[in-house]
């Protein structure tokens, strides 16, 4: 937790350290998948980075917390695909912030 309270920005997933981070109104990038990110206790501070699919938060449409195979039957599910170009936009826009 001392780590991510002396960081700049938090890049990373939808875990318990992006929630440590919002709590700690820490400026982050979160990466959700099938995530609905209105489900998600995110501050403003946050920004989510999150493809389109047409089966969009569809862990959601389950009844267990598990690995779940991606509905659209692919290997690895449009709504994790990110560019570099993407990722590094949202880095440069948090700290052109700061």
């Amino acid at each position: 937790m001392i780590l991510i309270a002396a960081s700049t920005l938090l890049i990373g997933l939808d875990s318990f350290l992006m929630h440590i981070a919002s709590a700690l109104q820490k400026k982050a990038i979160a990466f959700l998948g099938s995530v609905n990110p209105k489900l998600r206790l995110f501050n403003n501070n946050i920004s989510i980075i999150q493809q389109k699919c047409e089966r969009q938060h569809c862990y959601h449409n389950a009844f267990h917390y598990s690995q779940y195979p991606c509905e659209l039957n692919l290997n690895i599910p449009k709504c994790t695909i990110s560019s570099n170009e993407e990722v590094f936009k949202y880095i440069d826009n948090h700290l052109e912030v700061s």
